[in-house]
């Protein structure tokens, strides 16, 4: 996970208890909750980006063009 400073791990933590930093992408911090390995992926996806002290949940059309930019897993 990319290095936090405190103000933006609370800032991220008022939508997720554990975030796991994603990428970078239009000049957001991306982050995901990580629910651990026995967790499924249920819905939509959703992410929170952050940016300029700011954080927010993603769009749907905003989650989806995040995931367009991760590489593929193998």
């Amino acid at each position: 996970m990319t290095e936090l400073s405190n103000i933006e791990l609370l800032t991220v933590k008022e939508f997720y208890n554990n975030p796991q930093f994603v990428c970078d992408w239009q000049g957001y911090k991306v982050f995901a909750e990580d629910y651990g390995d026995d967790a499924p992926a249920i819905g939509l996806p959703q992410f929170v980006i952050y940016k300029d002290g700011k954080a927010r949940l993603t769009t749907t059309e905003e989650a989806f063009k995040i995931i367009g930019t991760l590489p593929d897993e193998d």
